[in-house]
């Protein structure tokens, strides 16, 4: 749900303290009324007492927390610092990297305890969210990247729109810069979405926002444009776009809805036919459409496949390991692991074997390709449950053929954690593939590099990431692949850029992959 199905929070704060911090999407930035409870002394996390059990902690809430609503299971009433003990506890337990946690992180300190200038109200959102991220793994890769980019914290109303692929927007994804040359550009537009409705399409350049210009570099824009493209009600908003040197304008209306992750079809590459296979996000609903494409190819007789998750952040193990059992076969799966998910040290016990799946969540059986190749089209947006598919295909012998630009790095997982009405996603797992092999924290390279083409439709032969794999399947080196793409003129765009001021449609924290609490 690259672009769209992650949910948005009115009022986002984020942390000060990292670019990791600045790139998680946090809750949003809620006061409650300095009168109740808010800060207190001790929590754990520096001074050396053993942190109380986080079940014992669980679901006792500020007075006053406005995501109480939506916890997952009873609460009581509590403070704070209740809720900052939890934190501590839930991480002390879970988290990959508890041996690395801070050691002078105090629940008390007035930075975690946020008040407005005149003392009156407590900022619960910035409060929590500061506590949070300082508590995480600090520490950097040897290439300078931080070791856990990935862990968060978001509305529980948030994860569980997500979780069912439903967003307020227009179903549209966007990359580029605000004040720079690349400007702004729609990169997807969902089919069916209201956007689609509108008559957004993909390469459509967008010159301003209700009015403001995207070649302004003055912050207020920036401002604008993420008040549009993340939207938290359902006011309208006026689009001028640029499409083929036209301009139009679009008026669209922000509508609640659920977006369709997969598309797929059968191509004719030379004399052979190769299934082309969308996916923009692991999650449950997209089951049904993947079992529709791959009985498609099946009975169509596909050759090759083409898996193209340029646009997909994660979500689903289960989801993943369906798909990459459908693409290897039954033959290659059998006995093998998707993925052994590795815990901490506390937690051995809870290391397992992912399987592959042969079935749905549902039951529905999954049709057999026993593909000896695939090609993925991938970009810095390729994350996680997505890796998981390149790596586990890869550990049962199937040669994948990635093209594109190098995934995002993350071979960490997690189950999601409510408490008081705010879900947690710290990571705790570490995956493994058949071959006892993981995704670098540095991302997978592509084994022939190629950009995302706007000029033309996701699923074109034109397009210059399909052109490329279509040409490597008919045998062309990379470099003679490249070349082909580069003689159609092709308008690439090489990485997502963000917007000033905010972020791209798609709110970081979904680069995840994640397995639910009942794994089948």
């Amino acid at each position: 749900m690259n672009q769209g199905t992650e949910k948005r929070e009115s009022n986002l704060c984020t942390a000060n303290r990292s670019p990791r911090v600045k790139a998680m999407q946090s809750i949003g930035c809620i006061s409650v009324l300095a009168l109740v409870s808010a800060c207190g002394g001790g929590g754990g996390g520096g001074d050396g007492s053993s942190p109380p059990s986080a079940n014992s902690l669980a679901q006792i809430c500020t007075k006053g927390n406005p995501y109480v609503a939506d916890a997952s299971s009873r609460t009581t009433v509590g403070t704070f610092l209740d809720e900052q003990k939890w934190v501590n506890a839930y991480l002390n337990e879970r988290y990959l990297w508890y041996k690395n946690m801070p050691t002078n992180v105090q629940a008390s300190d007035a930075k975690y305890n946020i008040y407005t200038s005149n003392g009156s109200v407590f900022q619960y959102g910035q409060s929590l969210t500061k506590y949070f991220y300082a508590l995480l793994n600090a520490n950097k890769t040897s290439s300078g990247k931080d070791v856990d980019e990935f862990s968060f914290l978001t509305s529980t109303a948030a994860w569980n729109q997500y979780d069912n692929s439903v967003e307020l927007g227009y179903g549209i994804s966007v990359t580029g810069t605000v004040g720079s040359s690349s400007g702004v550009l729609i990169s997807y537009v969902y089919p069916g979405s209201s956007g689609d409705t509108a008559g957004f399409k993909r390469g459509d350049r967008i010159v301003s926002i209700d009015g403001y210009s995207a070649a302004s570099t003055n912050v207020n824009v920036g401002t604008a444009f993420n008040n549009a493209l993340h939207p938290t009600t359902t006011t309208s908003h006026t689009f001028t776009l640029s499409r083929s040197g036209t301009s139009l304008s679009i008026t669209a209306t922000p509508k609640t809805e659920t977006l369709k992750q997969v598309e797929h079809k059968v191509l004719t590459n030379g004399t052979q036919k190769v299934g082309y296979l969308l996916f923009n996000s692991h999650v449950l609903s997209a089951e049904p459409d993947l079992i529709a494409a791959a009985t498609s190819f099946k009975n169509q007789n596909v050759t090759d496949i083409v898996i193209d998750m340029r646009y997909n952040g994660g979500g689903y193990l289960s989801v993943a390991s369906a798909l990459s059992y459908s693409v290897a076969g039954a033959a290659k799966t059998a006995g093998k692991a998707f993925e052994t998910l590795t815990y901490n040290d506390k937690r051995g016990k809870d290391n397992f074997a992912f399987p592959f799946y042969d079935t749905s969540s549902s039951g529905a059986s999954l049709p057999s390709l026993n593909m000896t190749r695939a090609f993925v089209l991938a970009s810095d947006n390729t994350c996680s449950a997505s890796e998981a598919v390149v790596n586990s295909l890869r550990g049962v012998g199937v040669n994948v053929q990635l093209i594109g630009a190098t995934t995002c790095g993350k071979p960490y997982g997690f189950v999601a954690q409510d408490n008081c009405g705010v879900t947690y996603g710290a990571m705790e797992f570490v995956g493994f593939n058949a071959k006892n092999e993981q995704v670098s924290p540095d991302g997978m390279a592509p084994n022939c590099a190629a950009g995302d083409d706007l000029t033309h439709a996701l699923g074109d032969n034109r397009e210059a990431m399909l052109s490329v794999a279509l040409g490597m399947q008919q045998g062309l080196t990379c470099a003679q692949a490249q070349q082909s793409v580069s003689a159609l003129g092709s308008n690439v765009q090489r990485g997502l850029g963000t917007l000033l001021g905010g972020k791209l449609e798609r709110p970081a924290w979904t680069s995840n992959k994640f397995i639910d609490a009942k794994t089948r």
